[in-house]
């Protein structure tokens, strides 16, 4: 694989839910958000640096939002 999916993280959260909550606990310095209504495809060789790092549980909040962006029950209801 050559490209990788990523969504956008932001400091301002809208507490909707499209966003999966992040923060400390994921590698981040701060309290923010990965908006999954705005994912894009990327090529890997343009990725330089980890930032942060999923757990399992937010795994699923991001199959969840990924749902709900994407009008698509089966993730939405994980």
């Amino acid at each position: 694989m050559n490209k990788v999916v990523v969504a956008e993280v932001t400091n301002t959260v809208r507490n909707i839910p499209i966003e999966v909550p992040l923060g400390r606990d994921e590698g981040l310095r701060s309290a923010c958000v990965a908006n999954m209504d705005n994912i894009r495809t990327l090529p890997l060789a343009s990725i330089t640096e980890k930032i942060g790092t999923l757990s399992v549980n937010r795994h699923r909040a991001v199959k969840r939002a990924l749902g709900h962006a994407l009008d698509w029950d089966e993730l939405r209801e994980l």
